[in-house]
């Protein structure tokens, strides 16, 4: 489990610190505080093996692939002369590094066809400065250290042959193991909050297998009381509704799929992370109390780490009442609440205040504004 991350000089984020992370971690503040992007940030230092999860971000924000600015938006202040830094603390594994590179455009060898160029930019002669002065960036590269053991990733076009071994791909690009010993993948799921088309078969997959669909069934009824079963095809989620047919799951509301995704997720990556962005989206204030729970408890019994934003208080008392219901669930919760404050000594360095549950309670007790 993290206990802590730092991130420096990514996307609007010049420096950022998290401290004593609990197993479930609720991220408040206003808007563009930054609190998106530490997921997003996460998702990269989690599987650097897995260099195309910079373009997942891009598209989880509709940046079409073939824009330039997509890997240049995620330095800060679209600057890629200064590296995106991570570091984090796990309890069990030690501590970890990530720094991010660009690439220049000219790195492509300028016989590359002009039609398997990942950007509509020539690529003649040296482009070294204007590269740097344009922003204009070809690919990444991953630098990892874990505990003294270095390996360094290249994210590029996979057109470009490289002697190195290819991990992966994602529309037309590659993670390429350049030197060191491959990454071991850590279980890592992001949901963003302005996509729910998830393949939902895939994330109730072990759900189902392993027969757990019965405390899933119980948490929908609160949602809907007609809910009586929940299945899966090769590829498609049923829920029963009592009616002749089985019902797909797309016919049910937001908060249904909310549940289904995140409690499914939580039982698909077990011993890993998930990320869930705006996590009440969709979620009647009747349901929150037992989604909340729902969600404390899977998370425990899993072994997975939760990082959720959220702008809504009424989501946070319910959130209160649900762990009064279990005191052993109260330690497993920290709120950090996020500010980019005015006219800072040290620019956008954005703070955090972490409260725990008696924090948090005693807050919501008081009427206070935690967001």
């Amino acid at each position: 489990m993290l206990t802590q991350f730092n991130i420096e000089n990514f996307r609007g984020i010049r420096s950022l610190a998290l401290k004593d992370l609990a197993r479930v971690n609720i991220l408040v503040g206003k808007n563009n505080c930054g609190k998106s992007s530490v997921l997003e940030a996460l998702l990269l230092f989690a599987n650097p093996a897995k260099a195309e999860n910079a373009l997942a971000i891009g598209k989880h924000r509709y940046i079409n692939l073939r824009d330039n600015t997509i890997l240049k938006s995620l330095f800060y202040k679209m600057d890629v002369e200064t590296p995106i830094q991570m570091t984090g603390i796990f309890k069990d594994s030690g501590r970890k590094t990530l720094a991010i590179k660009p690439i220049l455009k000219g790195w492509y060898s300028a016989d590359l066809p002009e039609d398997e160029i990942p950007f509509s930019t020539s690529l003649t002669g040296d482009h070294r400065e204007s590269d740097i002065a344009n922003g204009i960036i070809a690919g990444l590269d991953f630098f990892c250290d874990v505990n003294n053991a270095q390996s360094q990733y290249k994210l590029v076009y996979e057109t470009i042959r490289s002697p190195s071994e290819r991990i992966g791909s994602s529309s037309g690009w590659a993670s390429v193991l350049v030197s060191g010993e491959k990454v071991k993948l850590f279980p890592i799921k992001l949901f963003p909050a302005t996509r729910l088309n998830e393949k939902f078969a895939y994330i109730l997959r072990e759900t189902v297998l392993d027969r757990q669909t019965g405390p899933l069934v119980e948490t929908l009824k609160v949602f809907d009381p007609r809910i009586q079963g929940i299945t899966t095809a090769v590829d498609y989620v049923a829920v029963d509704v009592g009616l002749p047919k089985l019902q797909p799951l797309q016919f049910m509301g937001d908060g249904v799929i909310k549940a289904v995704l995140i409690l499914g997720g939580i039982n698909n990556y077990s011993g890993g992370m998930l990320l869930i962005d705006e996590i009440d989206n969709g979620v009647h204030a009747s349901a929150l109390k037992a989604f909340w729970l729902a969600i404390a408890k899977a998370a425990r019994e899993h072994d997975v780490q939760i990082f959720a934003t959220t702008h809504n208080w009424e989501s946070l008392a319910m959130l209160k009442l649900a762990l009064e219901e279990d005191e052993t669930l109260m330690q497993d919760l920290a709120m950090y609440k996020m500010l980019r404050p005015k006219n800072h000594e040290n620019g956008d360095e954005i703070l955090s205040y972490r409260y725990n549950y008696t924090e948090l309670a005693a807050s919501i007790e008081a009427d206070l504004e935690i967001r």
